[in-house]
């Protein structure tokens, strides 16, 4: 229910944004540190198997790339660029039968196309804010795996290559008239589906193999920086 209200939602936000009028274009760059905070769709992921408990919880990572933005009238814009995301992970295992347990690192690279539909609100002669939504296209390199601290633990995520997900933001914007625009702001990130299958194997000496399965969210709260190059403003012929 809630992808369909999305969807329509999105069509109807782009559809207003297709019969505007030609605006600018500005070409920039952004870096969004994403946040280890759990937020609506945000969470850890918890395994369990009779005695064998794994959770894996999101740490701080990035995503950053070049942003391009075409404005149609002065509320509505339409933005795109390419992007690169590290998403880190911390894995944390025991198993309560032995007393055995650890941690262990590991990080998930793709790169992501967004699509964003952007309005924002004149507050004074150089201030806005902003809000935006839409979806981005994202694609992932390849499986990963990694081993615990220890050794007697190791995770494998068999990555989906290419995903959906809804994107939104909201900011604020300062516009100088010869240094550029600076945006700070903050996003959500939610695939429509998860990015991929994690297996979390203990194996303790080779003797004792046990596996816990579960879906791994790509979901992320970020926070949004930008830098937009001012317009380049064409001279009148006389």
């Amino acid at each position: 229910m809630l992808k369909n209200i999305t969807i329509s939602f999105l069509f109807s936000f782009f559809a207003v944004i297709s019969i505007a009028q030609k605006g600018v274009t500005t070409f920039g760059f952004q870096y969004k540190p994403i946040l280890p905070v759990e937020f609506l769709v945000v969470e850890k992921l918890n395994l369990t198997n009779n005695d064998f408990d794994a959770t894996i919880s999101q740490k701080f990572g990035g995503n950053f790339g070049a942003v391009i933005r075409w404005g149609f009238t002065k509320s509505l814009s339409l933005e795109t660029g390419l992007n690169y995301i590290n998403r880190n992970f911390e894995m944390q295992t025991k198993v309560a039968s032995t007393g055995t347990s650890s941690k262990g690192k590991f990080g998930i690279v793709g790169y992501e196309i967004p699509l964003q539909g952007l309005i924002n609100v004149q507050i004074s002669r150089n201030s806005f804010l902003n809000v935006a939504t839409g979806i981005s296209t994202n694609w992932i390199a390849s499986n990963i795996a990694s081993e615990s601290e220890d050794d007697n633990f190791y995770q494998v995520t068999y990555t989906k290559k290419m995903n959906l997900a809804y994107i939104a933001n909201v900011g604020f914007e300062y516009r100088t008239d010869d240094k550029g625009y600076f945006y700070i702001g903050a996003s959500l990130t939610n695939p429509f589906q998860s990015i991929g299958l994690i297996d979390v194997i203990y194996d303790e000496y080779n003797q004792q193999k046990q596996t816990i399965t579960g879906e791994l969210s790509g979901s992320y709260i970020s926070l949004d920086l930008r830098y937009f190059f001012n317009e380049t403003k064409k001279k009148k012929k006389p």
